[in-house]
């Protein structure tokens, strides 16, 4: 597996972790665990973005990934 497709399944893996950190967020009814949730929620969109960019920063470096 080259590196291009472990930050494709990693990114795929995080979104997966944001939805639930997002869904956990709406449904307890404990607000310092909904207060958790939503900072964990925030973290993972920031991690998220950065390995966006990372993945625009390979594919434009190795053109063959674009249509990976």
């Amino acid at each position: 597996m080259t590196t291009y497709q472990q930050l494709l399944q990693t990114i795929g893996q995080l979104k997966s972790v944001e939805a639930s950190l997002e869904l956990f967020s709406i449904d307890t009814k404990d607000e310092k665990a909904e207060q958790a949730f939503k900072d964990a929620f925030t973290q993972a969109t920031s991690v998220l973005q950065a390995l966006d960019i990372r993945k625009l920063q390979m594919e434009k470096e190795e053109p063959q990934f674009k249509n990976f």
